[in-house]
C-alpha cells in the first residue's frame, strides 16, 4: 500500500492512556457534557469496538493521545473552550499534523 492510500485509510481516535487522564479531561468540560459519563473501562471498550470496526471497513485507527494538559493548552492557543467538541478537533488536527511531517 503506497503511502497516499495509506493515508487516506487513517481515521483518528480519542485515546487517554490513563484513568487519571481521562477523569481529569471529564472534569474539565462544561457541565451538560459531564452529565452520564461512561467508565474509563467503557470507555476504552467502545474505542476498541470502534477500531475493530474500522479495521472490518478497511481503516486504520489512529490512537490519538488527549491528556489534560495538551488538551487544556491547545484550546487556549486556538481560542476554544474544552469542550467534546474541541477534543474531536484537536483529535483530528493532531492526525493530520502528524500525516504533514511523514
Amino acid at each position: 500500500m503506497n503511502s497516499a492510500s495509506s493515508r487516506q485509510s487513517l481515521l483518528p481516535v480519542e485515546w487517554y492512556e490513563t484513568e487519571q487522564d481521562y477523569l481529569s479531561v471529564l472534569a474539565m468540560l462544561p457541565i451538560p457534557e459531564q452529565q452520564n459519563p461512561v467508565s474509563y473501562e467503557a470507555f476504552r471498550a467502545e474505542i476498541k469496538n470502534l477500531e475493530a470496526r474500522y479495521k472490518q471497513r478497511g481503516f486504520i485507527a489512529r490512537r490519538i493521545m488527549v491528556t489534560p494538559l495538551t488538551i487544556k493548552l491547545w484550546c487556549k492557543e486556538n481560542g476554544y473552550p474544552v469542550c467534546k467538541s474541541s477534543i474531536i478537533h484537536f483529535v483530528a488536527e493532531s492526525l493530520a499534523v502528524l500525516l504533514e511531517s511523514n
